[in-house]
């Protein structure tokens, strides 16, 4: 027990100092301070690991940004200028506009990749300043900080609602997956979280945080438990194990049992992979990565092995569009994909429909079109 608490607590000091939760200065500044308590309102109320370090590689980063300008995160506090004679009402509106401008050409700078620098996306300079954004209503909020907040004078950029958001033609989908070998481990896990994805349509994260425990096996059904869903909710899913219905359930069972049936990795060293705290989807490598959880990343390159794309995130807009294609209504898809609003559904299957072209027939009989390229022959039309 000590050495389990020992681990505990360097894990979750690792965790802080990646944060920027520990200073390492003798006697932390008031920011420095706001910035840790912001990040801990973040991670309690959002329970994302991969959130808070996105939020605060965005703030450290503006802090730098504005450091080198000689001015810091603080700078429209009028605290901050107390001790300063000249300050006045209007030279804290200036610091104000200069935060203000300083996050506009932030938020818009390009990002620099392995191939390069390439034009950031309008959803991800939104991002980043909500970001900020975040930071400072926190901070005034909790009396931190005093003044306005200088992020509430950019303006966001337009952003096409779900412009990405494509489904899986089902005649791919059914070719990628009946080719998957369940002869194999590898292709039954694959084949499962799949199967999982395609039936309950959650989010690449919340498949791979999936636990023993979270999966509640019964003899008509399974029940799922998704505890950590976009937006602080919990979700859950039933799993149908009578008739045509029982596919996916039959999938996730058969993997669960195969992993039940483990006592050792591929190299001879005992495991123990049935724990109801273990990651339900693992790595069957035998590089010493035995049973370790599958990351986003890997379950992402899994996907484009298996059905061509690395976006899993097309999963769940194809589990959308074949809700809404076996007669569901609109209400029963927002509450299967978690929407708050009702509204958000309708943009989301609007642009899962926008490639479609219902009318081409029509067109082609409009244009006086003939198929020349199947001629019908005499004998074809004898028949």
């Amino acid at each position: 027990m000590p050495k389990k608490m020992t681990m505990s607590r360097e894990r979750a000091r690792q965790l802080d100092e990646q944060l920027g939760l520990i200073n390492h200065a003798p006697t932390p500044s008031r920011l420095d301070i706001t910035i840790a308590s912001w990040l801990h309102a973040k991670q309690q109320k959002s329970q994302s690991h991969k959130t808070v370090v996105a939020y605060a590689t965005i703030l450290h980063a503006f802090r730098a940004r504005l450091q080198a300008q000689g001015i810091d995160l603080d700078a429209a506090d009028p605290r901050v200028q107390e001790s300063n004679a000249s300050s006045s009402p209007q030279g804290n509106a200036e610091r104000i506009m200069h935060i203000a401008l300083t996050a506009q050409v932030f938020a818009a700078e390009p990002m620099i990749t392995q191939w390069g620098s390439r034009p950031v996306a309008p959803a991800t300079a939104n991002l980043r300043l909500a970001a900020l954004s975040s930071f400072y209503t926190y901070a005034l909020r909790q009396g931190l900080l005093e003044g306005a907040n200088p992020i509430a004078r950019v303006e966001r950029h337009k952003v096409q609602s779900y412009a990405q958001a494509r489904p899986i033609s089902y005649d791919a989908l059914a070719e990628s997956l009946n080719a998957i070998d369940l002869a194999t481990p590898k292709g039954l896990r694959d084949y499962a979280l799949l199967l999982t994805a395609l039936h309950t349509g959650r989010r690449l994260n919340e498949l791979a945080a999936m636990r023993w425990h979270d999966v509640d096996v019964r003899k008509r059904q399974i029940s799922i438990t998704w505890p950590r869903c976009k937006g602080g909710k919990v979700m859950y899913d039933e799993l149908s194990r009578q008739g045509n219905a029982a596919l996916a359930a039959d999938a996730l069972v058969a993997w669960m049992q195969w992993l039940a049936a483990r006592d050792a990795d591929p190299n001879g060293r005992a495991v123990q992979l049935a724990r109801a705290d273990a990651p339900l989807w693992i790595s069957l490598s035998a590089n010493g990565t035995f049973g370790n959880p599958l990351s986003a990343r890997h379950i992402s390159i899994m996907c484009e092995q298996r059905l061509g794309t690395s976006k899993v995130h097309a999963l769940r807009h194809t589990f959308a569009r074949a809700l809404e294609d076996a007669g569901a209504k609109v209400s029963a898809i927002q509450a299967r994909l978690g929407h708050t609003s009702l509204d958000t559904t309708g943009r989301y299957l609007a642009q899962l429909h926008a490639a479609e072209n219902p009318y081409l027939a029509r067109l082609t009989n409009l244009y006086g079109i003939t198929d020349r390229l199947h001629p019908q022959t005499e004998e074809d039309g004898e028949s």
